[in-house]
């Protein structure tokens, strides 16, 4: 058969693409919002994990959908730890400072 020469197989690859990218993945507009709200949000305070609040079948389950604001303590319990731990924001810190090439000094 010829259907890879018509363009037929083509399109209807295309046209499942298009159906599904929205259920898999967000859109430049919704994966900007969380950065945006953290740096110019009225209500925002420091320590605050801002997130998409919605997800469905998408991986991780917070994929899109209006921002939302956590604040500490968080629930269950068990998410407060990592954001306490000094390990961890030092590597943190460290991270951010070899992405951008500069040490930050307090």
């Amino acid at each position: 058969s010829n259907l890879e020469d018509s363009g037929t197989s083509i399109g209807a690859c295309k046209c499942f693409i298009s159906c599904m990218a929205p259920l898999m993945i967000q859109s430049a507009e919704d994966g900007t919002m969380p950065l945006l709200t953290a740096m110019v949000g009225a209500e925002v305070e420091s320590g605050d994990v801002i997130t998409p609040s919605q997800g469905g079948i998408r991986s991780p389950s917070e994929a899109y959908g209006p921002v939302r604001v956590s604040r500490r303590p968080m629930d269950p319990i068990e998410k407060n730890k990592v954001l306490e731990d000094p390990a961890a924001q030092e590597l943190m810190w460290q991270a951010s400072e070899a992405a951008i090439g500069e040490l930050f000094v307090l």
